[in-house]
């Protein structure tokens, strides 16, 4: 602001310095020039005085003044006299609107361009008693001197205005600023401000209504998220631990068969293989909330994890006669590595999880100027079009039965959905039952993308 009233001052001063001077060169020079008229007029008649007592002797005594030209003209026009030329070689005078003014009046005057002094003339001609007529002639950049004079004192008092400005600019800022350096934006109705300042401070103050009503309902959003996830948390845990709990209490009894055993056994291993998965992905759900999550981020090759990903999961796959083709440009995200690997797991698992025997899965990766997208399309069973809207919540599963029957968590798409928040990444769905789904990973093309193709493409 400081800088901005400093600037304003200054154009201020600039403009109307420029007007006085303007002013003083318009309007200056025609009262200068009536004003040295009146001093030739004055010297005129001194003159004469000398002429009348001493004749042209006198004329000769002071012909050395070099910024007047002094002439003696006879009633007939003639130049007996001239301080600035040879009186015999000038032309006649009397056609000179001075002289033939002084002839005809007593006195005359004009301004005009002079053949002998090859400049603009200011001139003054009086009669006297022998009817002779002395003019007195001065150039006109006498004037612009004068003038000059004058222009002189306007800059020293443009430059004395600059180094005012200067000073002034920092008292009227500290002024200005002051009510809003000492602004309470906790409680600005109560700080003292300007009248102008007033619709800034009601406007804070309903901001902070507004934040605060924010704060509040998110907090208990949060609140209400964190209740249900403990909720669905312990009847998620609960259930295979109760069922782990019921087989071994059958499995306590004497005399049992060893294909009831071995049945109960292998229960019993699949519920704890479940609570070990679901344990996991409630501790990588909680590790993602923690905003104080230290992560390391670094360039990673999406295709490249892909491809891990899909040998992972080969033997998934190759139990239901289900292709896995993948295809598609080599794109660097810059990410955190062990979520991302987390997120494409997830996609390629649900995938084949929820897919038809003999069917395939199909992953695309893509990119341009703004995006990178990652894309996982299967021929599955497809999401119900009232569910889709929720597959991303915590706990849920469009199939409960048989998503527990496959090994879900309910948590797969949650901690996508959170890792693509991350990584400022969006998520597109498309989906029709018996025809598949098509989910899809928009993330922000970056610098980095772009100068690791270079850098690969130059090897």
């Amino acid at each position: 602001m400081k800088k901005k009233i400093f600037t304003s001052i200054l154009v201020v001063t600039f403009i109307a310095a420029l007007t006085a001077i303007v002013s003083v060169s318009v309007l200056g020079v025609p009262f200068m020039e009536n004003e040295i008229l009146q001093e030739l007029k004055i010297e005129a008649e001194l003159i004469s005085r000398g002429v009348a007592a001493d004749g042209i002797e006198y004329l000769e005594d002071i012909a050395d003044n070099e910024e007047r030209r002094i002439t003696l003209i006879d009633e007939n026009g003639t130049v007996l006299f001239d301080s600035g030329a040879n009186a015999g070689k000038l032309d006649n005078h009397k056609n000179r609107k001075e002289v033939k003014q002084a002839i005809e009046q007593g006195y005359g005057s004009s301004i005009r361009f002079s053949d002998t002094m090859t400049v603009r003339t200011i001139n003054y001609a009086l009669r006297i008693d022998n009817n002779q007529i002395i003019r007195i002639s001065v150039a006109q950049n006498y004037v612009l001197v004068i003038l000059s004079w004058l222009i002189m004192p306007v800059c020293v008092i443009i430059s004395v205005i600059v180094l005012l400005s200067v000073v002034l600019s920092e008292v009227v800022a500290r002024r200005i600023l002051q009510p809003l350096n000492d602004l309470d934006l906790e409680h600005p109705e109560d700080s003292y401000v300007y009248e102008e300042i007033k619709p800034l401070t009601r406007k804070i103050q309903v901001q902070n209504r507004k934040l605060k009503e924010k704060i509040y309902s998110e907090l208990g959003q949060k609140q209400r998220r964190q209740s249900e996830f403990t909720a669905n948390m312990t009847h998620e845990l609960k259930t295979p631990l109760t069922s782990i709990s019921g087989f071994a209490e059958i499995l306590m009894q004497d005399d049992l068969e060893n294909s009831i055993v071995k049945d109960f056994a292998k229960s019993i291993y699949d519920e704890a293989a479940r609570l070990i998965t679901l344990i996991g992905d409630i501790i990588k759900l909680a590790e993602m909330d923690e905003k104080e999550e230290k992560y390391h981020f670094e360039n990673i090759d999406l295709i490249e994890m892909t491809k891990d990903v899909v040998k992972t999961l080969f033997a998934s796959a190759k139990k239901k006669n289900i292709d896995i083709n993948l295809e598609g440009d080599r794109a660097y995200v810059y990410g955190e590595k062990r979520i991302l690997h987390e997120m494409i797991y997830n996609l390629v698992d649900n995938a084949i999880k929820y897919n038809h025997q003999n069917g395939s899965v199909n992953i695309e990766i893509t990119k341009d100027s703004d995006n990178i997208r990652f894309a996982v399309n299967d021929t599955g069973i497809g999401i119900p079009a009232g569910e889709q809207k929720h597959i991303f919540e915590r706990f849920y599963r469009v199939d409960k039965a048989y998503s527990k029957e496959l090994g879900g968590t309910g948590l797969g798409l949650s901690i996508v959905q959170q890792g693509a928040l991350l990584h400022n990444a969006k998520i597109e769905l498309s989906s029709v039952e018996e025809e598949g789904t098509d989910i899809v990973l928009v993330f922000p093309a970056n610098e980095i993308d772009i100068r690791m193709e270079r850098e690969n493409g130059s090897r």
